[in-house]
């Protein structure tokens, strides 16, 4: 059995996001809203390639936004809101629903 879905938004959490959540390799929901999540965003968050919904809305994040987060084909929602990330996402990024 595999994980596919991930919700601990709303749980006070803080510190960075680690990079070993690349293993997750089966995910496909990642919610970690409403956190105290810092750092920057883990470019190992492109091995995710079963992702479907990342929300991370509402953290302490900084620094650029992934430029090959393209890789993540399955993704439909992305909600980086209330964030301090930089950059732009790239147009191959347009299975997007929900932005």
């Amino acid at each position: 059995t595999f994980l596919r879905e991930l919700d601990l938004g709303q749980n006070t959490l803080n510190g960075t996001l680690p990079t070993q959540v690349s293993n997750l390799t089966k995910l496909r929901i990642l919610d970690l809203e409403r956190n105290g999540i810092s750092g920057t965003l883990p470019q190992q968050i492109v091995n995710l390639e079963q992702l479907e919904s990342l929300n991370l809305n509402k953290n302490d994040l900084v620094g650029n936004i992934p430029e090959d987060i393209d890789k993540l084909t399955f993704l439909r929602e992305l909600d980086l809101g209330q964030n301090t990330l930089n950059g732009t996402l790239p147009t191959q990024v347009s299975n997007l629903t929900n932005l």
